[in-house]
Parts: C-alpha cells; sequence; structure tokens
C-alpha cells in the first residue's frame, strides 16, 4: 500500500535527483547559472544562494505555490523562478479553469501555460487538484453539481480526471 510518506519520499528523492545537476559542485554562489540545464537560477542581481539550493544541500526540496494571474507580475516570476525547485499549481488545474461550465469543452489554456512554465525552470510539478468539494467556479449552478443523475456524473467526472491525467502525463509528478 503506498502511504503518504512513501509517496512523498519517493517524489523528494526524484526531485533530488532531478536537481542535483543544478548544484555547484565547486561550492561557488551566484545569481547565473551554476549548470546549463537549471534556468532557474535566472541572474537578478540578487548574489545570495537561491532558497531551494540552500534546501537542497540540507535534504529538502523547496517550492512553492502559484498560478498564472501570480506568475504574470515579471518580478514575482523572476523571483519565484530563481527561489523554487517545486511548483504547486494553485488555480490553474481547477475545474472552474478547466471546464468553466457543466456543458463547455475543457479549457487548457492556464494550466499549459503554468506547466510549461515550469517545464522552462525545471521544476518539479505537483498539480492540484483532480476533485474536491469547491472550486467549480461561478458557471456551475447547486443544479448542475447535484442535479446530475449517476451516469452523467461519473462521465463528466472521469472524462475530466482521464483527460488531464493524459495530457500532462510524464510532465507533472503528482
Amino acid at each position: 500500500m503506498l502511504t503518504r510518506r512513501s509517496f512523498l519520499s519517493s517524489v523528494a528523492g526524484a526531485a533530488a535527483a532531478a536537481l542535483a545537476g543544478c548544484s555547484p559542485s565547486d561550492g561557488t554562489r551566484g545569481s547565473a547559472p551554476v549548470h546549463p540545464d537549471c534556468p532557474a537560477l535566472e541572474a537578478s542581481g540578487d548574489s545570495r544562494e537561491p532558497l531551494w539550493q540552500t534546501a537542497l544541500r540540507r535534504g529538502i526540496i523547496y517550492g512553492s505555490s502559484t498560478a498564472t494571474w501570480q506568475l504574470s507580475d515579471a518580478g514575482y516570476r523572476r523571483l519565484f523562478a530563481r527561489e523554487s525547485a517545486i511548483l504547486f499549481t494553485e488555480d490553474d488545474l481547477l475545474w472552474y479553469r478547466l471546464r468553466p461550465t457543466p456543458k463547455s469543452g475543457l479549457d487548457f489554456n492556464y494550466s499549459d501555460r503554468i506547466v510549461s512554465f515550469a517545464n522552462r525552470q525545471r521544476m518539479l510539478i505537483i498539480g492540484a487538484h483532480l476533485v474536491w468539494d469547491e472550486g467549480f467556479g461561478d458557471g456551475w449552478t447547486d443544479d448542475d453539481l447535484w442535479g446530475m443523475d449517476e451516469q452523467t456524473a461519473r462521465d463528466v467526472l472521469y472524462g475530466t480526471i482521464d483527460a488531464v491525467v493524459e495530457r500532462y502525463r510524464g510532465e507533472v509528478a503528482a
């Protein structure tokens, strides 16, 4: 049985392996990339070691949550890219973004943008949330949610989950 602890251990191990090439082998610090595979260390004029690198030396994988609307601020985007090794999605994989109404098709515009950003920065991606009790958004009414017959509910639920998982297979770690 997969426990939360064993899952997190395996994700942390994978992240550490993926980020190992990002650590400077000579112990130097700097704001310029220390490894060509780590664009997350974008020059920012800050000479201190990024948080993800400090954490990694201590055996911790550091990251944060964000959304496309937050990353639209250039300064925040640079800061996030520099400091984080993990991107935990906030809004961009929620149903109000993916399926704004019960009748709408899937809209991957926001989720593609957040996944693309994280991939460019070589960040580990943790996606939230395939299903939860809130977050359908204003395009869904209580009647839409609770008025579906069982088969329609299954089709909408599993159809959305299957499409999202298939689209980001191999890109989103969890």
